[in-house]
């Protein structure tokens, strides 16, 4: 519900995509990467889903850079 709530919040400001689906589905898997790997979660103890279900999973202070990096490999 929580990401529901914030890609609603989103959209509201970038109404100007009309029928863009390129850009709307590399906006929509931004968000989807921000709250899995880089949002820390009240509910999971200050971590992030990507933590809890991949503990070996080492990112640095700026996780959207380490995602970048291992993405790469």
């Amino acid at each position: 519900e929580r990401l529901h709530n914030t890609i609603r919040e989103r959209t509201k400001i970038m109404r100007g995509f009309h029928g863009c689906l390129d850009s709307a589905y590399a906006i929509m898997k931004g968000l989807e990467i921000n709250y899995n790997f880089v949002r820390k979660h009240l509910a999971l103890d200050g971590k992030t889903p990507a933590e809890v279900s991949i503990p070996n999973l080492k990112l640095g202070i700026n996780r959207w850079l380490d995602l970048i990096k291992l993405s790469k490999l």
